[in-house]
């Protein structure tokens, strides 16, 4: 014992005359009396010499070792390991002791940003716990008493190599060299500073490659001409090294050994030793100091430069998980990344942990981490903290999280800002993360702001996530974005989400979580800002976690905190939302940034709009902010931009705004209509701003039904070709401000504020006028474009251009359509041009449009007079981006209308990037006119022309999924044209693209004139060039059109060159016949008619008849000074077609054998065939299929219709592009539409067949999967076979191997777990064709408790609980399949603060849990680890099992009531009187009660005796006695209990009460 100076110290007794044998103290300076009196003070050298103990104490004492030795270290200046004085024998030493500098010791030590050092051994701790430290490591530590600095010393040092051997090291120190350390430090012995030398080992020992199994290694430290010491020590942690013991039993003292983290070293060091994490040790990892990599610079070594730092996961995966305890003490860990390699299926800082982490702090900023997976056999699992947990987490927080994870090619991912994935425990954690973003082809992901997937099992509560969550899906995939986790099967409870939610292509977004929960919350309902990033909160959720807004969820005493059981960070400016964290000193914190609501300056202008998704409606704005006190204006935008994220606009229009308390007031003359506000919309945006602001919201023209709408009036379509756009302005003022804005209310987000009023425009804000090539009209819409088709005469969208009556034309009604202006009835020479812009920009969807009107759409009233030409007054002009966005499944229908397709009639106009899609086939473009009249329809357009001078064209557009249907029952002069993309054109087309089938169904019989019909698959009929185009489907002409009167001219590209000619402002439109059309660099796999099948004029002197054209040609027009098939041939260069789409026999094509035109096979029209290379080197390119790293991306930019083509590429070049960030050089090359297939097709395309071998599992079949397969383009005739790479993984077989036609069926059957290709083989005719399936096995078997969650007591002597075997799916395996299943080994992970122990085995048949508890109570997790054999191969796997711990229970009191003279009673007690107990605060049953043990309890013997009761088995005898002197008492009888509740048979000990009363 060490006392303080003082008078009234004495080192054994104060009494005088005390006798004294064999009894002595520690010599100190501290004692008021003699310290040598009676000669029983003992130096300190004395008193820690072994060799002396027997002659001072006669043998009573001996040694301790480390293993005896329990310091607590409470005086931070001590540093204690092994007990160094005299110990009593058979007992283990516990508290501290006075110790000295061990000079010549080996110490742990660390040098601090301010260049001073610190160290810890020796006895003594000079560690500083307020510095930074940069460097540390061990050094051999020496007092400056027995020390000469300038003359050094020389060490020899052996220590273990790698592979485990020893080398020895010698190093020269001395204060010359520059090799040593100096510290001053106070000696807590005397109180007096005294200087250290410190010799640091070099870094190949401190960092060395070797790890103990037992954690400690030794070390040798000798001087050359001084002594030598070993020692136990681990040189990468900061723990005290231990003296050499010849019989120290390492593994024992290294099981749960403290370890301590100080550094970034040791944590890197934890991350790269598997010896250290997965250790059956189970260490307990204490983090001491914050850790920041980018401050700490290590020895000279290529990991630690003052940058982050990439390091490895800590725990692999299952067989190698992280099962210690990480304790971070609520210390931040920074300027660290997780380390992929590529293959790994857990990335986190832990990988893959069944141990415990709390109080981890992980801040994320600045760290993004990037990860791409490729392939169907790979699944990976990534969060900040954690990739997977099947253990216990607890008070963790990671922020500023931004992980981005690429899918391809059918793999997993399992992201999330905290988690992975969770098959434990989780809870009072927190995940803010800046971005998680999954961006898939052909593949799956779970994005959750908090977890990816929340497993069968697993547990989260008291947790939250704020942030943002991404998610991209191509083509295939189940794909889904939540606020806190994407997918869950397990227990999500009293948690919420704050996120930021994008999801496109079709991906799911769920508010909370895609599954169940309970009292858990979602911000939702308003507008917000994150990180810049402004946001429209509302979703939908996939369970029963409830949306809440701002104001509720941020509200102390609300209905969410108090479900939540949360509190609030004391600073009142800082995290808004409920708090589950808490630092050291157990105050709430929050890490990182959080959603804000957004903020709209004062007031300003906005466009609206109600878009349907997820099947709720959603308001998004797009304002022009008004900061009245900066005199600025910002743009503010919710609106949606992703691609396929289901969303439609539904409703929209425009608006103003001011603050809720501010007069704002707005006014317009060219702006109409808009008298009543949508009161729906002003309060939905209201309460998405929380109340802060009032909207007043009007719908634009035919939006809703209560009022008519925003439009422009009539003078602003007034205006001449050098004008600006149509537009007008609202002036919004409040208070003395002002704000001018242009805009117009036909289109999406059409506004602008004009330079120089006064306010300074944001870099966001747009000043040119709305409609011009700097600021396009947008169209976000179907009603939107068809406003393009707005007359303002007659206020619709649906009026078609009109030539007839004279004098009754209406060209110039149209706002936004180019016109001749005319006087009286005649052409006055003045041509307005209007050449606005239109740019799209989210996805267009035309499901639900029954009436469309084509752009433009044109009627001839005049179709046989002006010598067959046709007068043109309007027409669109424009230009129309498409930007990369489809317009989906939108059907057209005409009657009694020339121009049919999405555009009408265009000249001159710019028409670029437009996909008109139907994804699944089912398109349709329809057109009847029951008169007689010319007629021109196309996917895209009608008819399509340039006038003189003009260079327009159409380029990079497709049209797919469509069928074309001509129903027109007459034709006059001009005849008709019908194409895939365009029925008429006579501008050029290039790099476009349409595979439709096309349907003759008119009924035309005609009798004179040139009113024959031109058919192609891409343009019906072409005047002008058409370059690197490709059509395909199919042109079929059904049954009442075989037999009409009219000759029809059909081609895979072009079917004629004839069109009606235009008289377009006296300039005629149209090409003489005797010019002629290109086609060059273009192919077709169209399937063309039979010549038979077509019909053709049977008017006399006709003798042309119908003509088929593999490629295109000019139809029934004649070139001059040609004869036979080349006057009907267009110049061809370098164009092929498919042969197989050559049907007719006869082999009728006018093209074939023209230069230019040739047929080509699969194989040559495929990659390494000869026009497959002819086209590339005309700039075609294939289908993109890699990315700009080379991973695969099959099938994401090839966009067929059929299932049986998912998955696959588009086999033949193509021409289409669209912008991606996946690519190099930033765009991708694709393809809309079907294509043609030779060989073996399967119903699931290249889908991988995921099987495993407990959940397909059939009685008497074993675990097997089938498909149907089918031939195309071949005839059945040949032979199959099936093959696996790895029958060892599954098998393959077919129904018959001979041929039976073109179908068969293929059986797969799962043999292990493991991948392999199935190969099918079909021959016909000497040729072979093969289809390759990917196939997948998985072995998942799993442990299941009865009862799902298994309830146990605290200090519970023993439970026990019957677990049964499940497949992935939760479902219990038949007995037929169990029996196959041979175990060999079992073992139990668990919290050892948790439980005393736990063992699984099998016993009778059952497989049994046993686990004993201690006192913390709550949910737990136990992980239980087995091997077993299935069909001959041994796995290794783990089941999570979840616990809930009770507190005791209090059992129901015994009455013993004494009357009178009463002196004994006689007590019979069962299990049968114990029905309930108490869980919870709630009584519950229990069953099969049994009393298995008693025993007395210390002070109640005098009152209660018991013994068994002879009459039945667990039944006591209980004897009763009154006490004297008292009339009420309650007493105890110790009782042990078995009982069987919430799954699992209890044994434990309780107390009875039993009351006793007298009177």
């Amino acid at each position: 014992m060490l006392f303080s100076k003082g008078s009234d110290n004495h080192p054994l007794c104060a009494a005088a005359g005390s006798v004294y044998d064999q009894t002595y103290y520690l010599d100190s300076d501290r004692f008021a009396d003699d310290p040598k009196i009676d000669g029983r003070a003992l130096t300190y050298a004395q008193l820690t010499n072994t060799a002396l103990w027997d002659n001072f104490f006669g043998g009573a004492f001996t040694r301790k070792s480390a293993a005896d030795s329990h310091p607590y270290n409470l005086q931070t200046t001590l540093t204690l390991t092994r007990y160094i004085y005299p110990g009593l024998p058979g007992l283990t030493h516990y508290g501290d002791w006075g110790a000295q500098f061990q000079n010549g010791d080996l110490v742990y030590y660390e040098k601090y940003a301010d260049g001073s050092y610190g160290f810890s051994g020796g006895g003594v701790n000079h560690l500083q716990n307020d510095r930074t430290v940069i460097l540390d490591g061990y050094a051999v530590a020496y007092n400056d008493t027995d020390f000469s600095a300038s003359l050094g010393v020389t060490l020899d040092v052996t220590y273990p190599t790698e592979t485990g051997g020893e080398t020895t090291k010698r190093i020269h120190y001395s204060y010359d060299d520059g090799n040593m350390y100096t510290i001053t430090g106070t000696n807590p012995l005397t109180d007096r500073e005294e200087t250290y030398y410190l010799l640091p080992l070099p870094a190949e020992i401190v960092n060395t490659g070797y790890a103990s199994e037992d954690f400690y290694q030794t070390i040798t430290v000798a001087e050359t001409v001084g002594e030598s010491r070993t020692y136990y020590y681990n040189p990468h942690f900061a723990n005290v090294p231990l003296s050499y013991e010849e019989d120290l039993d390492l593994s024992q003292q290294a099981d749960h050994l403290p370890v301590s983290v100080r550094t970034p070293r040791h944590l890197y060091m934890l991350s790269r030793f598997e010896t250290y994490f997965a250790s059956e040790h189970q260490y307990r990892f204490q983090q001491e100091l914050a850790l920041d990599y980018t401050a700490y610079i290590g020895y000279d070594d290529d990991i630690f430069t003052g940058k982050l730092v990439s390091q490895s996961p800590i725990g692999v995966d299952g067989d190698a998980p992280f099962r210690c305890t990480y304790d971070g003490g609520g210390l931040a860990i920074t300027g660290v990344v997780p380390a992929d390699s590529g293959e790994s299926d857990y990335v986190g800082l832990f990988g893959y942990s069944s141990g415990v982490i709390r109080d981890v702090v992980y801040r994320m900023e600045d760290a993004p981490l990037t990860l791409t997976r490729s392939g169907s056999d790979t699944t990976v699992y990534v969060g900040a903290l954690l990739g997977s947990n099947s253990g216990t987490v607890s008070n963790c927080a990671v922020s500023g999280v931004e992980i981005t994870v690429n899918c391809y090619n059918y793999s997993t991912v399992y992201l999330g800002g905290l988690a992975g994935e969770n098959r434990g425990s989780i809870r009072a954690s927190a995940a803010e993360a800046a971005r998680l973003y999954a961006l898939c082809t052909m593949s799956n992901a779970y994005a959750g702001g908090f977890v990816g997937g929340n497993q069968s099992g697993g547990r989260i509560e008291q947790s939250y996530a704020v942030g943002r969550v991404s998610v991209s899906r191509a083509r295939y995939g189940d794909v889904a974005a939540a606020g806190f986790a994407a997918s869950s099967q397990g227990t999500l409870s009293r948690s919420y989400a704050a996120a930021a939610l994008e999801a496109e292509g079709g991906a799911a977004r769920y508010g909370f979580a895609g599954g169940e929960s309970a009292n858990c919350f979602y911000l939702d309902g308003g507008n917000f800002t994150y990180r810049d990033l402004h946001f429209v909160a509302r979703y939908e959720d996939g369970g029963g976690a409830q949306g809440t807004a701002w104001s509720q969820l941020t509200d102390k005493n609300g209905e969410a905190a108090a479900s939540l059981g949360m509190g609030f960070v004391a600073d009142e400016n800082g995290y808004p939302y409920p708090a589950a964290v808490t630092d050291g000193e157990g105050r709430l914190v929050h890490y990182g940034q959080w959603p804000e609501p957004m903020g709209l300056g004062d007031f300003g202008v906005f466009y609206w709009e109600r878009m349907e998704i997820d099947g709720a409606d959603t308001y998004a704005i797009s304002a022009i902010a008004a900061f009245s006190d900066a005199n600025r204006t910002e743009k503010v935008s919710t609106l949606s931009t992703a691609h396929g994220d289901g969303g439609v606009v539904e409703e929209y229009g425009y608006g103003y705004y001011g603050l809720e308390d501010q007069e704002v007031s707005r006014s317009s003359s060219d702006i109409l209509g808009g008298n009543g506000e949508n009161q729906d919309a002003n309060t939905a945006l209201s309460d998405l701003m929380e109340g802060r602001y009032a909207f007043h919201c009007f719908n634009t023209w035919g939006t809703t039904e209560e009022d008519q709408g925003l439009y422009l009036s009539e003078i602003t379509a007034s205006t001449n070709s050098t004008q600006q756009p149509p537009s007008g302005t609202w002036t919004v003022s409040s208070g003395e401000k002002s704000l001018i804005v242009w805009l117009n209310p036909f289109f999406a987000d059409s506004m602008s504020v004009e330079t120089g009023n006064d306010w300074a425009a944001g870099a966001d804000v747009p000043t040119a006028r709305p409609g011009t090539k700097d600021n396009p009209y947008g169209v976000r819409s179907i009603h939107q474009l068809q406003f393009i088709n707005w007359n303002h005469e007659e206020q619709n969208t649906t009026t078609a251009l009109v030539n007839h009556p004279q004098n009754s034309r209406n060209e110039d009604e149209f706002m936004f359509l180019s016109y001749v202006r005319t006087s009286n009835g005649q052409a006055a020479g003045a041509r307005v041009d209007r050449v606005y812009c239109w740019l799209q920009t989210h996805d267009l969807d035309g499901s639900e449009v029954m009436d469309y009107t084509p752009i433009a759409a044109f009627t001839d009233g005049n179709p046989e007079v002006n010598g067959g030409t046709a007068q043109i007054y309007g027409w669109f002009g424009g230009s129309y981006n498409g930007n990369d966005y489809t317009i989906q499944n939108l059907n057209i229908s005409t009657e009694s209308i020339n121009t049919t397709g999405l555009f009408g009639l265009t000249i001159n106009a710019d028409l670029r990037n437009i996909i008109l899609y139907a994804p699944n086939g089912d398109g349709e473009i329809k057109a009847t006119n029951s008169s007689h009249n010319w007629y021109a329809m196309g996917g895209l357009v009608g008819l399509a022309a340039n006038t003189s001078g003009s260079t327009q064209t159409i380029s990079n557009c497709a049209v797919a999924g469509y069928e074309i249907w001509d129903n027109n029952r007459y034709v006059a002069h001009g005849g008709g044209g019908v194409g895939g993309l365009v029925g008429i054109c006579n501008m050029a087309l290039e790099n476009c693209t349409a595979v439709t089938d096309i349907h003759l169904n008119f009924t035309h019989n005609i009798t004179s004139g040139v009113r024959n019909i031109r058919i192609g698959g891409l343009v019906g009929s072409c005047q002008k060039s058409i370059s690197k185009c490709y059509a395909g489907g199919s042109i079929q002409v059904e049954e009442k059109s075989k037999n009409c009167n009219v000759s029809v001219y059909t081609g895979g590209i072009a079917g004629g060159y004839f069109m009606k000619q235009l008289n377009v402002n006296g300039s005629t439109v149209g090409a003489a016949d005797s010019d002629n059309a290109t086609i060059t660099n273009c192919y077709s796999y169209v399937t063309l008619p039979l010549q038979k099948d077509l019909p053709t004029t049977k008017n006399s002197g006709d003798s042309k008849g119908s003509h088929l054209y593999a490629i295109g040609g000019r139809g029934e027009i004649q070139l001059a000074g040609k004869t036979g098939n080349d006057m009907y041939r267009f110049v061809y260069e370098n164009c092929y077609c498919l042969s197989s789409c050559l049907i007719d026999e006869q082999r009728n094509y006018r093209d074939i054998g023209a230069p230019g035109v040739s047929e080509a096979s699969f194989a040559e029209l495929s990659a390494g065939g000869s026009a497959y290379e002819a086209l590339l080197a005309a700039r075609f390119a294939p289908v993109t299929t890699t990315t700009s790293t080379g991973d695969p991306i099959d099938g994401r930019y090839s966009f067929g219709t059929d299932r049986s083509l998912l998955g696959t590429n588009y086999p033949f070049p193509t021409i289409l592009t669209q912008s991606s960030d996946l690519v190099e050089g930033g765009l991708a090359h694709v393809h809309y539409g079907d294509w043609a297939v030779q060989g073996i097709l399967r119903e699931n395309g290249a889908l991988p067949v995921q099987m495993d071998l407990f959940a397909d599992y059939q009685a008497g079949a074993g675990a097997v999967r089938t498909e149907e397969l089918t031939l195309s383009n071949l005839s059945g005739s040949g032979s199959w076979s099936a093959a696996s790479a790895d029958p060892a993984v599954a098998t393959a077989s077919l129904a018959h191997t001979q041929a039976r036609g073109g179908t068969n069926t293929l059986t797969i059957k799962a043999q292990a777990a493991g991948s392999t290709q199935v190969t099918i083989t079909y021959t016909e005719s000497g040729q072979t064709y093969t289809l390759t399936i990917d196939v997948n096995v998985t072995a998942d078997l799993r442990l299941s408790a009865d009862s799902g969650v298994l309830e146990m007591f605290v200090q519970e002597e023993s439970a026990q609980a019957a677990l049964h075997w499940t497949n992935a799916e939760g479902k219990a395996l038949p007995e037929t399949l169990t029996d196959g299943i041979a175990v060999s080994e079992f073992s139990a992970s668990y919290d050892m603060g948790r439980f005393a122990s736990a063992s699984v085995a099998e016993e009778d048949g059952s497989i049994v849990l046993t686990a004993s508890t201690l006192s913390e109570d709550g949910p737990a997790q136990m992980t239980v680890t087995y091997t077993f054999t299935y069909l001959g191969q041994t796995y290794t796997a783990s089941s999570v099992l979840s616990l809930d711990v009770h507190p005791g229970f209090a059992l129901t009191p015994v009455e013993a009531a004494f009357a009178g003279s009463q002196s004994q009673q006689t007590i019979f007690y069962d299990g049968a009187r114990i029905r309930s107990i108490q869980v919870g605060g709630q009584q519950v049953t229990v069953t099969d009660v049994t009393i298995t043990g008693f025993e007395d309890v210390e002070g109640f013997r005098e009152q209660i005796f018991a013994q068994w009761a002879d009459e039945a088995d667990g039944q006591l005898e209980i004897e009763v006695s009154p006490p004297d002197g008292v009339t009420e008492m309650m007493a105890y009888l110790r009782i042990q209990l078995r009982f069987t509740y919430g799954g699992c048979t209890h044994t434990l000990w309780q107390n009875l009460p039993i009351h006793i009363t007298t009177n």
